[in-house]
């Protein structure tokens, strides 16, 4: 193997790649990089086994090849250099890395050892890179980071009438993207939301137009595509809950307000609802919503917000903060609808500007109800 590349197409190929190697593995060869040169273009793989990716960058190729090379040290060593040409031979087992004054010498190991990257299989579905971005940033919102639970740390894609649909849920809170898209073909898919994040995350630097997916239920893979990014993430072996279900149709008590104003409110009653576990109870009255948090320890802070519309009667209830802290600090949208039943069914939020997104929360039991 011998090339020449320059040190910052290198540097930004190899940061993204090193993005999927895993901190702590029990097989040393997951460590590395698999780098293969051939036909004028570089690529390195990684994989954890769970997830996979492949970036491809340009460079000049005097010689083919692939090696397995630890990762981490590498990209460090990269990242020190100055922007300008590298030389990269392999000799002898080891590869010989030339930039300018400074040269390395990086041990490396056989191709073979390192895990089969999964060849794509079925048939692309193209979504626009805006659509492909909103399913995951806005659907996965409600995943929760507990991956002993898979299901709920999990992304649900699936379409529906020329609607694609991103839904996730830590069984607390549900939140659900929907967006108009022509030529899905597959059955609902579930994919772990940390990984699906990582992939959505380099696409939205790559700034592609289009982001192509397939499926293999033979592999139990599905695949992400664009430009010269090639990704395979493994489906989560779980079923989704029926969260139609979940979704309230109706509601009694509706409201619309300001979500800066109201996000300011919300982290002044936090540093209160610490003790309690992050609960702050909203109170619906005729032209405001008093936010309420309390701890015998700390103490009790209430805060005005100023509603702008309201339909039905005054109502009370009580959620985990955090989760609408979440919702509010992920948005853009100046005014927030909130729209609820009774204190312990749940409450929807839609956000200004947030097309065919919903989020629902379940509430917490007040001091006092039965």
């Amino acid at each position: 193997m011998q090339f020449t590349i320059l040190q910052e197409n290198l540097l930004k190929a190899t940061q993204e790649v090193l993005r999927f190697i895993p901190s702590k593995t029990p097989l040393p060869i997951l460590s590395c990089f698999l780098l293969e040169a051939k036909k004028g273009k570089i690529s390195f793989s990684a994989t954890d086994l769970q997830t996979g990716i492949k970036e491809m960058v340009d460079g000049k190729v005097t010689q083919e090849g692939v090696v397995a090379l630890p990762a981490r040290v590498f990209v460090e060593y990269i990242s020190s250099l100055p922007a300008g040409t590298i030389e990269i031979e392999e000799k002898e087992a080891e590869l010989h890395v030339t930039a300018g004054k400074a040269s390395a010498v990086f041990q490396i190991s056989s191709p073979k050892d390192f895990p089969q990257f999964p060849k794509k299989e079925g048939e692309d579905v193209v979504l626009p890179r805006e659509a492909f971005l909103s399913i995951i940033e806005k659907g996965g919102l409600a995943s929760g980071m507990d991956e002993t639970r898979p299901v709920f740390s999990s992304l649900y894609i699936e379409g529906k009438d020329g609607t694609l649909f991103g839904v996730s849920t830590d069984g607390y809170r549900l939140a659900r993207k929907e967006v108009k898209t022509k030529g899905w073909k597959y059955d609902g898919i579930l994919l772990p939301t940390k990984a699906v994040r990582e992939v959505a995350r380099i696409i939205d630097r790559l700034h592609m137009e289009n982001v192509g997916i397939s499926l293999s239920a033979r592999l139990g893979q599905v695949f992400f595509t664009a430009g010269d990014l090639f990704c395979s993430v493994r489906l989560t072996e779980a079923s989704f809950p029926d969260y139609d279900a979940i979704i309230p149709k109706e509601f009694a008590v509706q409201i619309t307000f300001q979500r800066e104003e109201f996000l300011s409110a919300l982290k002044t009653a936090l540093v209160f609802g610490k003790e309690s576990s992050g609960i702050i109870k909203l109170s619906i009255q005729k032209d405001s919503l008093l936010i309420t948090a309390s701890s015998n320890a700390v103490g009790k802070n209430e805060t005005q917000v100023d509603i702008e519309k309201i339909t039905g009667e005054n109502a009370e209830i009580a959620f985990n903060g955090k989760y609408l802290q979440d919702l509010l600090s992920a948005v853009t949208g100046e005014t927030v609808w909130f729209g609820m039943n009774e204190p312990l069914k749940p409450g929807m939020f839609k956000i200004e500007g947030e097309e065919g997104f919903v989020y629902i929360v379940m509430p917490f039991r007040m001091q006092g109800e039965s």
